[in-house]
């Protein structure tokens, strides 16, 4: 998710420590807030409405990298890739969500696979350190490591009968994809500055 690192100067090491001291206290507080939010009484239909919303930043999410992927030749092939990625993900959430079948128990057998693929998905931009480089890669593994806590609270809540956090994995798993949002959106804006910097450059 990041630009040529040779090509790049590294982020301030100051940004970078508050992102993932963000991170940390963001996923702090998810653990804590698990113990206490079981009892909630949630509305009707908010596994529905809460999933189609996902759904929605989803393909929101889509656009902003296809959008991306015509602003600049560089990457264009990847970034439009993320974006079919994310259209295909985001109509398969808006679907799940109203035929019911982002919350049943048949669910739990594909969250131990997609688990696994999430976690070496987050140690492989952790190790590569691209996140030095780039806002984007940052905000991946933000995006990352909430789906990870979302599917971990979902599968739990199957494992043991006295825990409820469906309905909370849902919530973590929205605000995964509006971190992914804001990257998306970061990453474009910053395309587009460099962009029009660049034709003044030509200009002088």
């Amino acid at each position: 998710m990041n630009k040529n690192p040779e090509k790049k100067e590294k982020l301030d090491s100051t940004h970078i420590f508050l992102q993932f001291l963000m991170m940390f206290l963001t996923l702090c507080f998810l653990i804590g807030a698990s113990y206490f939010i079981q009892d909630l009484i949630w509305p009707d239909n908010f596994k529905t409405i809460i999933s189609t919303f996902s759904g929605g930043f989803s393909l929101i999410i889509a656009i902003l990298f296809l959008y991306r992927s015509f602003l600049k030749k560089e990457d264009k092939g990847k970034f439009f890739a993320f974006g079919a990625l994310f259209f295909l993900l985001g109509m398969s959430v808006v679907v799940g969500s109203r035929l019911e079948l982002l919350t049943t128990p048949y669910r739990v057998i594909l969250e131990f696979p997609i688990i696994l693929i999430l976690l070496t998905l987050f140690l492989f931009l952790i190790l590569k350190k691209n996140w030095e480089y780039d806002n984007l890669t940052f905000w991946g593994i933000f995006s990352i490591s909430l789906f990870i806590f979302a599917r971990l609270f979902f599968v739990r809540s199957f494992i043991f009968p006295d825990v409820n956090l469906v309905e909370f994995s849902l919530v973590v798993e929205f605000f995964a994809y509006i971190a992914m949002l804001i990257g998306a959106a970061n990453e474009v804006y910053e395309t587009l500055k460099a962009t029009k910097d660049a034709k003044k450059s030509k200009k002088k």
